[in-house]
């Protein structure tokens, strides 16, 4: 009798096992399928994204640069800019100053059309660093013009030059120990 119960559990633990491996496999195909769908989906979503980033950034573009030859490229996971056929990493302080200034802002509008971002409050800092005065100029005109729908816009610069049209101002200095303090 106890040979019996011993094939008997001997059948079963085989039977078991290949039920095991069988659900393995289909397991493994389950996994395959869900990264090849999370991977397409995350290409799609960032596709999307960099379409709309692009579209938008050429519009910011034609402003401050007066041309819309910038250019996002979605390679795998490495998001290339370009501006006029250079590489971001190839471009002048200024043209860095720029092209940072128009992601910024087309990183804005997109959370503002797809996850209904609203804000009326925007802080810029050191955004004129590397620019000329004309330069300064287009991107003070990008603000006034494209940003109306912001109610409060702060600028932080140490450039006293730039003829900034403010409601009011607020100068803070370094004291001799080296802390910062408002102006009065």
């Amino acid at each position: 009798r106890l040979e019996q119960d011993k094939q008997e559990l001997s059948d079963k633990i085989l039977y078991i096992n290949n039920i095991k491996e069988e659900t393995q496999k289909r397991l493994e195909i389950v996994n395959k399928m869900y990264m090849i769908a999370i991977r397409d989906f995350r290409g799609f979503l960032l596709t999307n994204i960099i379409e709309f980033i692009n579209r938008k950034s050429k519009e910011y573009s034609l402003d401050i640069f007066e041309t819309d030859k910038i250019e996002f490229i979605l390679e795998g996971n490495y998001i290339n800019i370009f501006y006029d056929n250079k590489q971001y990493e190839n471009l002048s302080g200024g043209e860095k100053q720029k092209v940072d200034l128009i992601v910024q802002f087309s990183i804005r509008d997109m959370l503002c059309k797809f996850l209904n971002f609203s804000s009326n409050i925007i802080v810029l800092d050191e955004i004129f660093d590397n620019l000329d005065s004309l330069g300064c100029q287009k991107v003070l005109n990008v603000i006034s013009k494209r940003l109306s729908d912001i109610d409060n816009i702060y600028i932080v610069t140490h450039h006293a030059d730039i003829d900034l049209p403010i409601d009011n101002e607020i100068i803070v200095i370094k004291n001799e120990n080296g802390i910062s303090e408002i102006k009065q």
